[in-house]
């Protein structure tokens, strides 16, 4: 219970001299959220995720996206984190009420169908559902107008249409605004100590540009 409350500890900041200036690296790979041991952005995406008491968890995640997809996995993480809190000195009928992850993909390549591997295996293990779709049924429900849409597409039916969570591609939504808004703080309160009054830049590199 007490890790629902924890707050993650501000990330260490790194001073290197690149071509004469100083640039200051915010080590976020060296963050690891309670439980699901998220890393990286995606710690900062899937704050607010991670702290959901396990018992007020929905039942079910939906997510779509590549089969190798770092925002994938860290959902996969989550999930998994939760069924363990749900399991851990549960009856025998626990099982049943799992929460559910499924994710959306288009068609795998031979290779990953026959043999998983990376982030694709990782998922699978921590129990992942994936479905996969024609390329154009795929783009059909999340291409055009609904590609990046905090909504979930008309066209699709949730496994779970009573109690499910949607979550956009690389995880571009609401959800991601408290963890990114304690990176804002963290960066705000070191340069406030070492700054010295100057000006600052925040450089970073973005896919869906969230943390952004």
């Amino acid at each position: 219970e007490s890790n629902q409350i924890e707050r993650i500890k501000p990330s260490p900041v790194e001073q290197k001299t690149i071509q004469g200036r100083r640039v200051f690296i915010k080590r976020d790979d060296l963050l690891r959220l309670p439980g699901s041991q998220i890393s990286g952005n995606k710690a900062r995406k899937m704050y607010s995720l991670n702290q959901i008491p396990a018992d007020k968890f929905p039942s079910c995640v939906v997510s779509y996206g590549g089969p190798q997809s770092n925002a994938m996995l860290a959902l996969a993480a989550v999930v998994n984190y939760k069924n363990r809190e749900l399991t851990s000195g549960a009856d025998e009928q626990s099982n049943s009420n799992s929460i559910r992850f499924v994710y959306y993909t288009k068609k795998l390549p031979r290779f990953l169908k026959k043999q998983a591997s990376g982030n694709l295996f990782r998922a699978v293990a921590l129990g992942m559902e994936i479905l996969e779709l024609s390329p154009k049924n795929y783009h059909d429900l999340f291409g055009g107008e609904w590609g990046g849409n905090a909504d979930p597409p008309v066209g699709l039916v949730p496994p779970n249409q009573s109690d499910f969570l949607w979550v956009p591609q690389g995880g571009a939504c609401e959800m991601a605004v408290e963890g990114v808004n304690i990176l804002a703080q963290e960066i705000l309160s070191f340069w406030s100590k070492e700054g010295n009054n100057k000006p600052l830049s925040v450089v970073l590199p973005g896919g869906t540009c969230t943390t952004a």
